[in-house]
């Protein structure tokens, strides 16, 4: 039964020694192999680790409603850009990432102190478009604090009282952490 096998294995070895594709794909790709791999992640860690602070231009389609705002997101460095007339289909295209989108109820509610909506349109399926996303949602989020804070501080109450934790965020990964995250995956 050995002699069998051994004579199957010998054959195989002569038959695939001599088929040149074969050959090329059972020595290049274990040596290019991790090569690709690692420009691969290389990009994607790019991508996700690029400081979206600094050059972020946010498209805000009616930004002249909400001027405390955009005055508050051009303190941060960002841009503000105007949007298309359909800024649904320009995210859905991909021309541009993330759009901020003030109805036109804004102004009276915002002056009113009561609850003012605002719309994020984002392609969810773009990892570019979730990194926008979540740089946006941070931003709005930190203006919802501050006026919150002002609003609570008009009424002579100390805001500080109503926060029982102050956190911070603190990121100390390198490029290096995320491409071993997605190594390990």
């Amino acid at each position: 039964m050995w002699r069998r096998i051994s004579v199957v294995f010998v054959k195989e070895v002569v038959d695939n020694s001599r088929d040149r594709r074969s050959l090329l794909v059972a020595l290049i790709y274990p040596l290019l192999g991790p090569i690709i791999l690692g420009l691969l992640i290389s990009a994607v860690v790019d991508v996700v680790s690029a400081d979206q602070a600094r050059d972020m231009t946010l498209v805000v389609k009616n930004a002249e409603r909400a001027p405390v705002l955009i005055r508050f997101l051009e303190a941060r460095g960002v841009r503000v850009a105007p949007a298309p007339l359909d800024p649904e289909a320009a995210v859905r295209d991909g021309k541009i990432e993330v759009a901020v989108v003030i109805p036109d109820d804004y102004p009276v509610r915002f002056q009113a102190e009561q609850t003012a909506e605002v719309a994020v349109v984002v392609n969810s399926s773009r990892l570019p478009g979730l990194i926008a996303l979540n740089h946006t949602a941070a931003l709005l989020s930190d203006f919802n604090r501050e006026v919150w804070g002002a609003r609570i501080a008009s009424r002579g109450i100390d805001f500080q009282v109503l926060r029982p934790l102050d956190i911070k965020s603190v990121d100390v990964a390198a490029g290096t952490h995320i491409a071993e995250i997605l190594l390990f995956m």
